[in-house]
């Protein structure tokens, strides 16, 4: 098939239109689906269409859009529905008002004020447009894309060629692939003078533009340094989200073990600690897509279930959930593996290698002089020593707000930023034995001062399960610090659990 031929374009418009045609579920209620565009976030200006769709089906005929206003609350969801909730706000004589919410798993995403109007004649205020080209003088996206397709990555090129239901011309001049005339100008002025450039937070367009121009020096921005280290309110109130996220994910252990006695999925276990969490009012949403993957799932590290693609959990299985909530004052990150059923000897000596990596970590003494690489392979010690590892970074730094993952800190062996007062950290040491089960446990912890001397304190609150250590393995330091531990987590959290939820979390001190 011809590129660009009428047949694509008719084809891609009917795509679009489909797209566009909600269902109707009652009066003043619609229902949207999303199409895919490469990413597990819904695309804004198909939410704005869909929105726009829906406030018109309430409208008369003869009334035209007029404005509108949209707010995005909330990245959607690629594998819900999303629902429209149309408001009629006003019919006035001229002029119809209306306002929609999208709405995905309880909560809205999205939020728009649009009004309408009929036509009438009046003042006109559109600017002329001048003296331009038609489209046939005019050369096409399309066109402009096949240029600079070799400087696409390989699995984005059939994405970036899509066929599109509205063909887009440019004018001659200056376009969105060509060097920026104004940026040239403005980096002239540097001219013998010293810039420098962070790879990770620079893209690779504008800094071989810099190159071609400036003598550069590659560095880290130092602004990602300073925002690493939290101040005391920072640390106060991480602290306090963190209690929070405690007895929401302690309730969620309780329930999955004890009081869950029918057959659930990873994707209804996963939906169901969401529930815990947002039964306290400062819960706004997950800080991350939730991983829950029992058994072989477990293995994959970066697992996700969706209502389609799903596990029911196998009670002889373990299960692996990471998971995190953006609360008002402060963002968690968590991981348990959990049992239901008496593990074997196996898993159990591998689960105790990692938790005493996990533990090595968090009381290990630090200096000024401390870097994640060297702390990376206290983690992966006692693994090693029975030619075990496994392939992620132990772990990464974590922002206050709406930033799990926070540098220029981490505890991975490529990480030589030294570790400072204020910075927080994940502690996630694991094991992933492909096609079985996957094993990881993680904690988020701020770096103290005390006495002169820098400590790792704990920021998560929640139990480790008892049931996969072999305490056999532990000497009496980690033993000492496993009961402080759970001790701390029942002080901080019992007083919010109910007489049963108390009684189970005192069993692991």
């Amino acid at each position: 098939m011809k590129e660009n031929s009428p047949k694509m374009k008719k084809r891609a418009l009917n795509k679009l239109i489909k797209l566009m045609d909600l269902e109707t579920l009652e009066e003043n209620l619609f229902r949207g689906q999303s199409e895919n565009i490469g990413g597990p976030r819904v695309f804004g200006g198909q939410v704005i269409g869909q929105a726009l769709t829906a406030a018109a089906r309430t409208v008369p005929v003869k009334r035209f859009t007029h404005s509108l206003h949209a707010y995005f609350l909330r990245p959607g969801d690629m594998e819900y529905p999303i629902i429209y909730n149309v408001e009629r706000t006003r019919d006035g004589g001229s002029f119809t008002t209306r306002r929609v919410v999208a709405i995905q798993k309880g909560e809205p995403i999205f939020d728009m004020a649009l009004s309408f109007h009929k036509k009438e004649k009046g003042p006109s205020h559109q600017i002329d447009m001048g003296d331009i080209p038609g489209p046939d003088q005019c050369v096409s996206d399309l066109d402009i894309k096949k240029k600079i397709i070799d400087k696409i990555p390989a699995k984005h090129r059939d994405f970036f060629l899509r066929e599109r239901p509205i063909e887009m011309r440019h004018l001659p001049g200056e376009s969105m692939f060509d060097e920026p005339k104004n940026f040239k100008v403005f980096i002239n002025k540097f001219k013998n003078n010293k810039i420098i450039l962070d790879k990770k937070s620079c893209s690779i367009f504008y800094e071989n533009l810099l190159n071609k121009n400036l003598k550069i020096y590659k560095n880290e921005d130092p602004i990602y340094f300073f925002k690493s280290i939290k101040n005391k309110l920072e640390i106060k109130n991480m602290i306090n989200s963190h209690i929070l996220d405690g007895v929401a994910l302690s309730k969620f252990l309780y329930w999955i073990q004890k009081v869950n006695k029918k057959k659930i999925t990873e994707f209804d276990a996963q939906n169901k600690l969401e529930r815990f969490r947002k039964k306290n009012k400062n819960y706004l949403f997950p800080s991350f897509n939730t991983i829950a993957g029992t058994g072989s799932n477990g293995a994959i590290v970066h697992y996700r279930a969706s209502r389609k693609k799903t596990k029911i959990i196998n009670k002889k299985d373990i299960f692996l959930c990471d998971s995190g909530g953006q609360y008002r004052y402060g963002t968690t990150d968590v991981t348990r593996t959990i049992c239901f059923s008496k593990p074997n000897n196996y898993i159990k000596n591998i689960f105790t290698k990692v938790l005493k990596g996990h533990i090595a970590v968090v009381t290990a003494n630090l200096s000024k002089y401390t870097n994640g690489k060297l702390l990376d392979p206290l983690a992966r010690r006692y693994l090693k020593l029975e030619g075990l590892n496994y392939e992620h970074g132990t772990g990464h730094g974590v922002g206050f707000f709406l930033n799990v993952h926070e540098g220029p800190q981490a505890i991975s062996k490529f990480n030589n930023v030294k570790i400072h007062e204020g910075m927080i950290l994940s502690n996630e040491p694991g094991y992933y034995k492909k096609g079985k089960f996957g094993i990881r446990i993680e904690n988020l912890v701020y770096v103290k001062k005390y006495k002169k001397k820098l400590m790792f304190k704990n920021l998560t609150l929640a139990p480790i399960e008892k049931d996969l250590i072999n305490y056999k393995k532990l000497n009496k330091k980690e033993k000492k610090y496993l009961f402080r531990y759970h001790y701390d987590v029942y002080s901080k959290i019992s007083k919010f659990l109910t007489k049963p939820e108390k009684k189970w979390l005192a069993s692991f001190i």
